[in-house]
């Protein structure tokens, strides 16, 4: 390939911060369908720590798409990672009021 692009690190990093924060939820959900659907305290503030993981993942994939001359597939996917935990979150408060 005759080309200047590079994976910007930014997006590196938000791809790694939306697969920590899918993980992280993942793990969660499992631990409390397992503890009979009654999420416990460490549970909570794992998806707590994994929302603020995708909201920082999201704003450094934005910016890493932002740049000249790159590679888009890490930023495209730090973006959708970061972007399904946070839907999920929103889907997880709605779902607790109704």
């Amino acid at each position: 390939m005759f080309t200047d692009n590079k994976h910007p690190v930014r997006g590196i990093a938000a791809s790694i911060l939306g697969v920590i924060s899918v993980l992280t939820v993942i793990i969660s959900i499992v631990y409390t369908y397992r503890a009979g659907g009654q999420a416990d305290v460490k549970s909570g503030a794992a998806v707590l720590f994994a929302f603020c993981f995708a909201i920082a993942g999201i704003i450094l994939a934005i910016k890493s798409r932002l740049e000249k001359d790159i590679f888009k597939f890490f930023p495209n996917l730090g973006i959708i990672l970061n972007s399904l935990v946070i839907l999920f979150m929103i889907y997880i408060l709605v779902m607790a009021y109704i």
